[in-house]
């Protein structure tokens, strides 16, 4: 019998708090299984920590990757280690459980749970934060910044985004971009792996990459895994609209454009980014804002985080004997 904590986002686009409760408690009955709705930061964290002293086996986060950002944040204690999250993807875009395969599927949760089908990822240190996706600074984290703003304050938007789910971020990106100004920031950029032949960049947007999509559309790093001991940094020197709106077409068209000398990419466990201005950045990740700051040291935080994740090459039909069930 495991020990299972099921933690909601009431506020998450798609979730439905009383009939996945139903639908878990139905396929989980065998095990000892809580549902939580914190109300507040510190609520959630008292959870987790009393999750911590009963040493929980999985934690099971209802949400998107803001929520399950939110739970990572405080789960990289060490005192977890062994507790394994299972993401249930009921936000709006839904990277994470996009890059592990996992839909919103109650049979396709009991079966990856069933077949013990897990992996450690690696978590992105940055100024003591975590992520686990995609993030960066400039442009990006407007388009992040108003459908957060806009989902908080109207009703409608919310039911809107419920209808279009991540197209939302491809169509803010693209009012943004035709209404107002793209923002050049120069920056400092210097890595062991870096290509540039001056750290001295002017830009309007940096990737941080853990997996090859942003936005479950925009294909930025095709190439980069969340297990392998890297990350993935795109910078993007374009200095126009046209150019910058050419480049995120080819991206969310699946087009890599591997000629464009105004793109940098380049695979690294760590990376300094500095505002040569006298201004703080905001750096958006998992789908939120993580922080403000002139200086940002992005690494490998050391920790990995054990998942469950969809294996393609695992045959989930099939079955077990009752008395090996009991013991999964």
């Amino acid at each position: 019998m495991a020990k299972i904590s099921v933690y909601f986002n009431k506020f998450a686009s798609q979730t439905n708090a009383e009939l996945w409760e139903k639908e878990l408690r139905r396929k989980f009955f065998r095990h000892d299984i809580v549902f939580k709705a914190p109300n507040s930061l510190e609520n959630l964290k008292a959870e987790i920590e009393s999750d911590k002293r009963k040493q929980v086996d999985f934690i099971f986060c209802l949400g998107g990757d803001g929520t399950v950002n939110t739970i990572l944040q405080n789960l990289r204690s060490g005192k977890l280690a062994k507790t394994k999250l299972m993401v249930i993807p009921t936000g709006t875009a839904n990277d994470f459980a996009s890059e592990l395969g996992i839909v919103s599927n109650i049979n396709t949760i009991s079966k990856m749970f069933i077949h013990h089908t897990t992996k450690k990822i690696d978590l992105i240190n940055i100024n003591d934060r975590v992520m686990a996706t995609n993030g960066g600074i400039g442009f990006i984290t407007n388009v992040v910044e108003e459908i957060n703003l806009y989902r908080k304050k109207y009703k409608t938007y919310q039911e809107f985004m419920k209808k279009i789910k991540s197209e939302i971020y491809s169509l803010v990106y693209i009012k943004k971009l035709i209404m107002d100004s793209l923002p050049i920031h120069r920056l400092y950029i210097d890595s062991p792996d870096s290509t540039l032949m001056d750290k001295i960049v002017e830009t309007p947007l940096v990737l941080i990459n853990n997996q090859r999509s942003l936005g479950k559309n925009f294909h930025v790093a095709p190439k980069t895994k969340n297990d392998d001991g890297k990350f993935n940094v795109t910078i993007f020197k374009h200095k126009n609209k046209k150019d910058f709106m050419e480049v995120a077409l080819k991206f969310r068209l699946g087009f890599y454009p591997e000629n464009d000398p105004n793109l940098i990419s380049f695979e690294t466990d760590r990376v300094e980014i500095m505002n040569t201005a006298n201004y703080p950045l905001r750096f958006f990740g998992d789908g939120d804002i993580l922080l403000e700051d002139k200086n940002f040291s992005i690494n490998l935080s050391g920790q990995k985080q054990e998942v469950c994740f969809h294996d393609e090459n695992n045959d989930y039909n099939k079955t077990y004997k009752l008395d090996t069930i009991e013991m999964i």
